[in-house]
């Protein structure tokens, strides 16, 4: 009992393959650089000073939600993942690295590595992306 297959279903099976071929390699590209900094030591970065320059009630999570959303999907738009990279700038050193070490504890386990490299693996590339990563950078954030 032979199928016989005609030129365009024939078509439509390759294009099906390719397409699936690419978003396959499409995500194993993207996790690559995330699974090597996990494989850096995800330990906790001590405050650069003491906490001192974190405000009392002040807490990363409503920003790490705020990031995570604009990073997790494919189809975030750029003004929402600009907004979330500005905060990380006005954030002070000890914020920023409380932010970073609470990122890590909550994002880094999922082979996705730091927020360092979530935020520099972003597609999307703008000004207030190149400000967040070089301030996390400097602050010795890898």
């Amino acid at each position: 009992m032979a199928v016989e297959v005609n030129k365009n279903q024939m078509i439509g099976i390759i294009a099906a393959i390719c397409v699936a071929l690419i978003l396959f390699i499409y995500l194993i590209g993207r996790n690559s650089g995330k699974l090597k900094a996990q494989a850096n030591n995800m330990a906790p970065v001590k405050l650069p000073n003491n906490g001192t320059g974190i405000p009392q009630g002040w807490s990363p999570d409503p920003l790490i939600s705020e990031l995570y959303d604009a990073m997790k999907g494919l189809f975030a738009w750029s003004s929402t993942r600009e907004n979330a990279y500005s905060k990380i700038t006005a954030l002070t050193r000890d914020q920023r690295t409380a932010l970073y070490n609470r990122w890590n504890q909550l994002h880094g386990d999922k082979n996705a590595g730091s927020l360092t490299e979530w935020i520099r693996d972003e597609a999307y590339s703008g000004p207030q992306q190149q400000k967040a990563i070089a301030l996390l950078e400097n602050d010795n954030l890898p």
